[in-house]
């Protein structure tokens, strides 16, 4: 059989043997990759070549370890170089899963090793670690040659590419060529004995020459524990003998020369919805101005904030009542945000358009105006976006809330000293019902593997199926999931496949997004490093290692992690701004519960302050391109709105894609939340491709108290589903 040559075939190096071990059986490891990626491995050279290691080296048993996502173990015994029983366990593999190299390296292996795999890596923390003249033996067409070279240098190891020589050449006699070094310089007169009965010496260029053939087993024979073996790979290229003097003493060697070898931060008030709080406790930012800040020439209101806020700018006549702000808006229509002037809200225009007849009792029809507003007479201008505006204001207050507090304001107190909330609402009372639970996802491809009479015969379906979803991430999530009700192994390793297949980041995140949910946070990690390897200016990879890294109890490098996005030391390419309310509630809660355990001599102390609410929602979703409004229903029976989607706010979708930001937060607190919340979401996202996307909540209750705990629940979103579904029910206290 001819296959064409491509690239240099490299050497097969096998381990050292001592004299005294020449007429005794040896152990070995063989580590055989049974990922997805090596079905394009060629079987009958591997064979060869194994069949050369248990004649050449006496072998007695081998220690099997298949390994793709997880690892298979056996052992063989090998009598009289006979190994058909392992032949025929490697003849029969089958390949699936993703590559995990680390799982190797905590095996304790007997032996010299051998690993047949194409390096193909999956993480970039992925590190295959090997004894010093152990060997790596490829013969995939599609390897990672610069990882398997990578690792052979880093391991003193050896490397031989098989994938493309000939059978023929392994098999035919013919001159056999090599050069010995030691430290790096050609030797001299050193005798090479081969297992063919031939005895060469090397010349004054170190070069070596004999008649021999590939599998032959060429031998430096040192006085101590010292010397090297070399299985002979290529008729083409030259073996190489690497020594060094202080590891080898040699029979016969001309050596030519010698190479020398806090304080804690004063509290801050600042303005919320509900009064002045501690501006470490409040958990969202908080933009303010006083009197102090409005110019003197300010003749309206209007002139006094031009300017002031980020992200916020005056609408169509530079009126203060059309003010439109960053966070994305209500499915009210509107664009502008809530007017608060001392607790009382004002009429707004509705920036949307209306028909003829139409009503919309939230909006004016009218352009308003904030004239009668004195400059002078104003205290305090703050800026609220988020649920920081929603959890007090509702639906109205969704694109976001200006509260003004004027110099001559008076406010109403309770009986209990709280401001009386006079921008309750009226016209968002909640009146859904809970929907029934969706039946079992019924793809194409699901009901094909439903006619399986058993899990075998539906694995076997799957490994026939799998070649037409190679590029749909959604297909081995949908899988893993059928499967895992019957075999959880069998389930992770077809799950583990997209990160041997996907193309994307996506794909990649919605993985991560399901290690989470299934609590397996190591593969999580893996997913991370993947992320921040192939796309290192996109943001959410970043803040998913830090939770991964957490979910696994490693606070230590969490804590850094976080600290580096926020003092910009992560990547001084890009602008974290987008995950920095994120990012600063996780790492105060951090150094709050886990302080002890964590040197925070480079955390600023102020993150010392806690944070604690009834609880904290974080939402992470597949793309920050998927499109949904997610409704809040609280106790009362009233609903609040979060529209994320390109039609309510454009430029803050741009923004998300960019920087593929698709994590948000939102806090529930005070005594008014205590009770049963409904969380509904509708899907927006139009995808042509009918590709689902997935969407995470993480509920912490009691977040910040010494009995936190967390809730998680992961949403399979079809994008030609449109209607409104519970996503989650959670019970506040």
């Amino acid at each position: 059989m001819q296959y064409q040559l491509k690239t240099v075939l490299f050497f097969f190096f096998l381990a050292l043997f001592s004299k005294a071990q020449d007429n005794m059986s040896t152990s070995i490891s063989i580590c055989w990759d049974t990922s997805y990626s090596m079905k394009a491995r060629n079987l009958e050279k591997e064979l060869y070549f194994l069949d050369s290691i248990v004649t050449a080296t006496n072998v007695g048993d081998v220690q099997l370890l298949m390994f793709s996502n997880s690892i298979e173990e056996e052992d063989f015994d090998i009598t009289d170089g006979d190994w058909s029983a392992l032949k025929d366990k490697l003849t029969n593999s089958t390949y699936d899963g993703e590559t995990n190299f680390n799982l190797l390296n905590k095996i304790s292996k007997r032996g010299k090793t051998f690993v047949f795999t194409d390096g193909n890596r999956t993480a970039k923390d992925d590190f295959l670690s090997l004894n010093k003249d152990d060997v790596l033996i490829n013969s995939s067409p599609g390897s990672d040659s610069k990882t398997l070279k990578l690792w052979e240098f880093l391991n003193r190891a050896h490397l031989i590419d098989l994938a493309n020589s000939a059978i023929h050449e392994i098999l035919n006699t013919s001159n056999v060529r090599g050069k010995v070094y030691l430290d790096g310089k050609p030797l001299t007169n050193v005798l090479v004995h081969s297992s063919s009965g031939v005895t060469t010496k090397t010349n004054i260029d170190g070069i070596f020459e004999y008649k021999g053939k590939i599998g032959d087993t060429l031998r430096i024979i040192g006085k101590k524990e010292g010397g090297q073996e070399i299985v002979v790979a290529s008729s083409k290229e030259e073996v190489k003998f690497f020594l060094e003097s202080k590891n080898v003493a040699l029979d016969e060697v001309v050596v030519t020369d010698k190479r020398l070898i806090p304080q804690d931060d004063e509290e801050e008030e600042v303005t919320t919805a509900y009064g002045s709080e501690n501006k470490n406790k409040v958990g969202y930012a908080v933009q303010s101005i006083t009197s102090e800040d409005i110019s003197d020439v300010a003749g309206t209101v209007n002139n006094a904030v031009q300017g002031k806020f980020s992200g916020a700018r005056l609408g169509q006549n530079d009126d203060l009542t059309q003010i439109v702000m960053r966070p994305s808006n209500s499915i009210l229509g509107s664009n502008y945000g809530l007017i608060v002037v001392d607790g009382v809200p004002l009429p707004r225009a509705n920036s949307g358009s209306l028909q003829a007849g139409e009503s919309d009792p939230g909006y004016s029809r009218v352009l308003q105006n904030s004239r009668f507003l004195d400059p002078n007479n104003i205290a305090k201008i703050t800026v609220l976006k988020g649920l920081a505006a929603t959890n007090r204001y509702g639906t109205i207050g969704s694109n976001g809330v200006l509260l003004i507090t004027t110099k001559t304001a008076s406010i109403n107190k309770q009986t209990n000293g709280k401001p009386i909330d006079q921008a309750r609402l009226t016209d968002n009372i909640f009146e859904g019902k809970l929907l029934p639970a969706k039946g079992q996802l019924n793809t194409p491809y699901l009901k094909e593997l439903r006619k399986g009479k058993n899990l075998k015969e539906a694995y076997n379906k799957y490994l026939l199926q799998r070649e037409d979803h190679k590029g749909d991430f959604s297909y081995f999530i949908d899988v893993s999931d059928y499967f895992r009700t019957a075999n959880t192994q069998l389930a992770d390793r077809v799950l583990s496949n997209l990160m041997e297949v996907s193309d994307g980041y996506e794909a990649l995140r919605s993985l991560f997004l399901k290690y989470i949910v299934l609590g397996k946070y190591e593969n999580a990690l893996r997913v991370t490093e993947r992320m921040t390897m192939e796309y290192p200016n996109k943001l959410q990879g970043y803040l998913d290692m830090a939770r991964a890294q957490k979910s696994l109890g490693h606070y230590q490098a969490c804590a850094e992690l976080l600290n580096r996005i926020l003092n910009g030391e992560m990547n001084e390419g890009i602008d974290f701004n987008g995950f920095k309310k994120v990012a600063q509630t996780e790492l105060r809660n951090l150094v709050n519960k886990h302080g002890s355990e964590l040197d925070v001599s480079k955390i600023d102390k102020s993150y010392a302050n806690n944070l604690v609410y009834n609880a904290r929602l974080r939402f992470d979703w597949s793309s920050p391109q998927n499109e949904f409004v997610l409704k809040f229903v609280n106790p009362q029976n009233r609903f609040f709105d979060w529209d994320n989607s390109s039609s309510s706010n454009k430029k803050d979708m741009m923004d998300r894609i960019k920087n593929e930001l698709s994590t948000e937060q939102f806090e529930i607190e005070g005594d008014i939340s205590v009770g049963e919340w409904g969380i509904y979401i509708t899907n927006l996202s139009y995808d042509f491709s009918n590709q689902p996307y997935w969407i995470m909540c993480t509920v912490d209750y009691n977040f910040g108290k010494p009995n936190q705990f967390s809730e998680v629940k992961l949403l399979r979103i079809d994008p030609s589903d449109k209607k409104e579904q519970l996503f989650f029910e959670l019970m506040v206290n």
